[in-house]
């Protein structure tokens, strides 16, 4: 994608809202002492992580607390934790509340291995659902679920949350699942639907210029390490299919070869200084998440015998043998399976080319198998209580 410069990214992002959906510059500014200076900080913080200006953003940290609040930002997005958590420390002695940096500080101290800190600092903070969220992210063990449930307890006997929040009953079976306590996992999410609660929607639709923004920047890291990324399912569909995104998904689905370890794709995602890795649960899948907002999964392809498979950790598509052939997506060059037609036809069936805005990747694929029983279950069951809300 072309950059037309600092000045027209930070003209889009305060006009272009609907069409541009990336407003961390404004959740940037809360906490702060309201100023024009702080607004404008924010917006050319923002612009320079956008571009990928990363140096300038950095010499400029001095400027403003709210600009090494994005310098931060831009040593985590570039796999260099310690110096994200000088600049973390620093906006924090000049605003104390300023939330974001506090979420990015627990992120940084996760990958350093100082979980025990992230866990105090967001607890700290219990009376923000986005809280609670960070702190099921960090959960591995079922010492670190009781750790939340005490904070639970605790919270809801200072005021600090209501028992019966759904937002925290749905991070609390998140926290569940992580560790493997399923009926942990299925006792907070009847909670939901024995009150009558309706959960937050976690997934905001993309937006084109968002989308392909997002995929040029990765596009472009993998080609400069001579990794091979793929369009796959809902994307490749839109491509074949309507020749865009298809207008209901919530994020990008790609594909690289089992060549490619975990760790090598990790430091080509850091290289592009553009995409946060969110936390994971499987190696087959890293998930991350571009600077405007714009979620990307991407998964790793085995090969055995005649069979190409790729899969979380529920589940498992099976697809025939392909190889890759170079395309043109709106504008950008990538590369898609060398017969797009079958492979859709495995994944959605004979019907691929009729549009389903509810399609279910994990109950309507017909090249799926199943790998564990449990996280399906909840899988589905959280799917149904999304509907349940948004009826």
């Amino acid at each position: 994608m072309t950059r037309n410069g600092l000045s027209a990214v930070m003209l889009r992002l305060l006009w272009n809202r609907r069409s541009y959906p990336s407003r961390s510059w404004i959740r940037s500014l809360r906490g702060c002492r309201g100023s024009l200076t702080a607004a404008a900080a924010a917006l050319y913080g923002q612009a320079c992580l956008l571009c990928g200006k990363h140096q300038r953003l950095l010499s400029a940290a001095d400027r403003h607390p709210v600009l090494r609040f994005y310098a931060a930002q831009s040593c985590f997005l570039r796999g260099l934790p310690e110096e994200g958590l000088a600049f973390c420390s620093q906006v924090l002695t000049d605003y104390p509340g300023h939330l974001e940096t506090v979420w990015l500080q627990s992120r940084i101290l996760a990958d350093l291995n100082r979980k025990e800190e992230a866990f105090t600092l967001l607890s700290q903070f219990a009376d923000q659902r986005k809280a609670w969220i960070r702190m099921a992210g960090l959960v591995e063990s079922p010492e670190d679920f009781a750790w939340m449930k005490r904070l639970r307890r605790r919270a809801t006997q200072d005021g600090r949350i209501s028992w019966t929040d759904a937002t925290v009953l749905d991070y609390m079976a998140l926290a569940a699942q992580r560790c493997g306590l399923y009926d942990e996992a299925f006792f907070f999410l009847n909670e939901i639907q024995a009150n009558g609660l309706r959960l937050q929607s976690k997934h905001a639709r993309i937006s084109e210029q968002a989308a392909l923004e997002a995929l040029s920047d990765l596009t472009h890291a993998c080609r400069s390490h001579q990794i091979d990324l793929f369009l796959i399912s809902g994307t490749l569909l839109g491509f074949i299919r309507n020749g865009t995104f298809l207008p209901h998904d919530f994020d990008i689905d790609t594909g690289v070869f089992e060549q490619i370890s975990p760790e090598q794709l990790k430091k080509t995602v850091q290289s592009a200084g553009r995409f946060e890795i969110l936390p994971q649960r499987t190696s087959r899948c890293l998930k991350i998440r571009h600077v405007n907002g714009t979620p990307i999964d991407i998964f790793t392809h085995f090969r055995k015998n005649d069979d190409i498979f790729h899969g979380v950790l529920e589940l498992t598509w099976h697809n025939t043998p392909f190889s890759l052939k170079p395309a043109c997506f709106l504008g950008l060059d990538i590369l898609i399976p060398d017969n797009p037609e079958r492979y859709l036809r495995e994944n959605y069936g004979p019907d691929w080319q009729r549009p389903v805005t509810q399609f279910d990747s994990a109950s309507d694929c017909p090249n799926s198998t199943v790998e564990n029983a449990e996280e399906l279950r909840i899988r589905l069951y959280r799917s149904r209580l999304n509907q349940l809300s948004c009826a």
